[in-house]
């Protein structure tokens, strides 16, 4: 996928009269290794974690690194293909669109989730990958791209993080 600069994708946006965008861009690594799942009604899905990090400057001029944790879900044949190529501590850049769900966490209380739908994963070569592992990460076919969203038949408990 090509990257457009901001202002031209504003004004794509702004030419169809759209009002918002919902849409995030992370390069992060995985935090854990993708897991493959189905619904109950046989839609394969994929869920993550992405990991990033923000340089912050505290007010004693040192530096914070923080890092903040995001629950990734992939859907379909996309899922199906590339969930055995994510795995912990890979480098990845994730675009996709942020959605929001309710349901009950372990201890019974109603719980707000945010979730990153994932539309695109590319895998980066990390500086301490073999040569080997990057060539053969390099000669593997892009799976095709489908903007893919979560079924409606959804129950909370079919995916947790």
């Amino acid at each position: 996928m090509t990257s457009f600069p901001v202002f031209f994708l504003w004004r794509l946006i702004m030419s169809l009269n759209y009002r918002s965008l919902n849409q995030i861009t992370l390069v992060g690594r995985i935090g854990q290794d993708a897991a493959l799942k189905q619904t109950q009604s046989g839609a394969s899905f994929a869920t993550f974690s992405v990991a990033t990090q923000t340089l912050l400057k505290k007010q004693d001029g040192t530096w914070d690194h923080p890092t903040t944790w995001h629950s990734c879900v992939m859907w379909g044949k996309r899922a199906e293909t590339l969930a055995s190529h994510l795995k912990k501590g890979t480098t990845v850049i994730v675009t996709g669109s942020i959605s929001y769900r309710e349901g009950t966490a372990k201890d019974g209380s109603k719980q707000r989730y945010v979730d990153i739908n994932v539309d695109d994963v590319q895998l980066l070569a990390d500086a301490s990958s073999s040569k080997s592992e990057r060539s053969a990460s390099a000669q593997r076919p892009a799976a095709p791209r489908q903007a893919q969203t979560a079924p409606a038949e959804l129950q909370d408990g079919d995916y947790d993080f």
